[in-house]
C-alpha cells in the first residue's frame, strides 16, 4: 500500500517545531530566538515531497548536494558524492538520534 503524497505546507510547522526543540536542547538557541523565527513571515523551512532520491540516482544525488551546499562551493568530480554522504552521516549520528 502506498500512502498518498504529503503536502510540503502541511509538515513544514511540525518540521520547524522538531528543528528548534533539537537546537534548543543542544544549546544553539534558547526560546527567545524561537519566538522571534515562529514571527518570521517567511519561515525558510522548506520539506521535499517529491519522489525519493534513491543512492544509485547520481543526478538525483548531485542536485540534492547542489541544493544543500554551501554558497559558492565548488564540485569537482566526485566531491558532491563526498558532501553528501557527510551530511546523511552526519544526519544519522548517535547525537542526532
Amino acid at each position: 500500500m502506498v500512502s498518498p503524497t504529503p503536502k510540503a505546507k502541511d509538515l513544514e510547522d511540525a518540521f520547524r517545531h522538531e528543528v528548534f526543540k533539537m537546537l534548543k536542547a543542544e544549546g544553539k538557541i534558547n526560546d527567545a530566538v524561537i519566538e522571534n523565527m515562529m514571527g518570521w513571515h517567511h519561515s525558510g523551512f522548506n520539506i521535499y515531497c517529491g519522489p525519493a532520491i534513491w543512492p544509485h540516482d547520481d543526478e538525483g544525488l548531485e542536485n540534492l548536494a547542489r541544493y544543500i551546499a554551501p554558497q559558492g562551493y565548488k564540485f569537482r568530480l566526485n566531491s558532491w558524492k563526498t558532501l553528501f554522504n557527510s551530511t546523511i552521516s552526519g544526519l544519522h549520528s548517535p547525537r542526532n538520534v
